[in-house]
């Protein structure tokens, strides 16, 4: 019985049924032009296996592949098909179009840029979304499967998803859990246990207990149980009307260890990993996310490499923006308690970078980003720190700069934008806006919301 079913560009025979990925393969091998592929297995795991084995191959990670529905294969297990079918037709009419979007993308399909791979087959499936997959019995309890089979990424691959969400290449999608990471290893393997409150052992039981109203006696209900009904074990007083002589206690437990008596055990979080014990508010929370591609995905798709055309080259110290942002906080601080130490900024956005790419190639837009910034370099000190922010600006933060300072570096950053034209006819075109403390600032305004309104003034 075949196992795999493939769609063809053949027109005289355009079905072949295949009893292996082996044979399909050779098929690959020898120039088939192949348009869908089906796995009919009946067999669930066989089926998972072979979905896995095709979308681990570089041949065929990026093609079409359904499940047909007599397989059995649960949708969860289906996660990086194209879907479950139940006949051909429905197989095609699917595929077609996958296939006219990787006919857009033919770079990727020769990559060896993991991130790209992965990008593509997003690419090539209009709107979907990377989705995690839960699995008890592995480390982080979540991974991503295509980035497991496509990109070849099997361990930590959420860790490496989300690297790729702070490069720019996917956006967060949708929340689809909130797990609780032990603070000492980072395991979300835990176990909460009830603990007593006075020694944290866990030898407790609950109990009813019963407060006296004549002596206040707080005890186990098992203690007022005597041959003559209810009696104090503490003041002997015979118990007779709840509410009048007794009632029930707000204690609840009961320590075997230390014999305390408490309402409420302590939740303590065991880390089935290092062993640690924590308090729940002290465990480090994380969400897990579905991802979708941004444009600097969709770019990465389209040129076959995951590296952004707009970046500064990494041989200039540029700091990363969480550094950058950190350090304006500081400053901010420092300077509303010492108003006289100014510092300044200027913020730069590249109005044509993607004309440039466009017309020049992004390594010799590379080049010229190199050189202008190396100038930009010459002429600020080595205490002055430059990030870029978003793909299109340039963030200058100069500490001890007055507004005249300020001007002056401005005025010599500007005189570039004509040292940057090309035989072609085209030039770095940008805007620049400046900011000095403590005269330009705002009550109230942290480094963030000074940013977002600088960023929206420069435009």
């Amino acid at each position: 019985m075949s196992k795999i079913t493939i769609i063809t560009n053949n027109p005289a025979k355009p079905y072949a049924n295949l009893k292996d990925a082996a044979e399909l393969y050779q098929r690959l091998d020898g120039e088939t032009s192949v348009r869908a592929i089906i796995i009919n297995s009946r067999e669930p795991e066989e089926c998972k296996a072979l979905l896995h084995e095709l979308r681990s191959s570089r041949k065929t990670s990026l093609l079409p592949i359904f499940i047909h529905r007599k397989s059995g294969a649960k949708e969860d297990e289906a996660i990086i098909a194209d879907g479950i079918i139940t006949s051909l037709a429905e197989a095609e009419k699917a595929a077609a179009d996958i296939n006219k979007r990787l006919a857009e993308i033919k770079n990727a399909m020769f990559t060896s840029d993991r991130a790209c791979l992965l990008m593509a087959w997003l690419y090539s499936r209009h709107g979907r979304e990377l989705k995690p997959c839960k699995r008890w019995n592995s480390e982080q309890i979540y991974s991503y499967p295509a980035a497991e089979t496509i990109a070849g990424e099997t361990e930590k691959n959420r860790a490496w998803v989300e690297k790729l969400h702070e490069q720019g290449l996917l956006h967060q999608h949708r929340l689809i859990d909130r797990l609780r990471h032990c603070p000492h290893c980072s395991s979300p393997h835990l176990n909460f246990i009830d603990t007593c409150s006075n020694c944290r052992s866990i030898n407790i039981t609950q109990q009813p207990f019963l407060h006296c109203f004549t002596c206040g006696n707080v005890s186990s209900e098992d203690n007022f149980i005597a041959a003559e009904g209810l009696s104090c074990p503490n003041c002997h007083t015979k118990m007779r009307h709840i509410g009048v002589d007794y009632d029930r206690a707000l204690e609840h437990f009961v320590c075997g260890d230390c014999n305390t008596s408490f309402v409420e055990p302590l939740v303590l979080a065991q880390c089935h990993r290092c062993d640690a014990l924590n308090q729940p508010e002290n465990l480090d929370p994380c969400n897990v996310y579905s991802y979708q591609l941004t444009e600097q995905g969709i770019n990465a798709a389209r040129t076959g490499t995951s590296g952004n055309n707009y970046d500064m080259p990494e041989h200039l110290n540029n700091v990363n923006p969480a550094f950058f942002t950190h350090w304006l906080d500081w400053l901010l601080e420092l300077n509303k308690r010492y108003p006289d130490d100014s510092f300044s900024i200027i913020g730069i956005y590249l109005a044509n970078l993607p004309d440039m790419v466009d017309k020049l190639g992004s390594r010799r837009v590379w080049e010229i980003m190199d050189e202008f910034v190396t100038r930009i370099r010459s002429f600020i000190r080595s205490i002055d720190i430059i990030s870029q922010l978003h793909r299109h600006d340039l963030w200058l933060l100069l500490p001890e700069t007055n507004a005249s300072g300020c001007n002056i570096l401005l005025n010599r950053i500007l005189e570039l934008q004509k040292l940057t034209r090309q035989p072609e006819g085209i030039n770095l075109e940008f805007s620049a806006i400046t900011y000095t403390a403590p005269e330009d600032s705002m009550e109230g305004e942290n480094a963030k919301l000074l940013l977002a309104r600088l960023n929206g003034s420069i435009k």
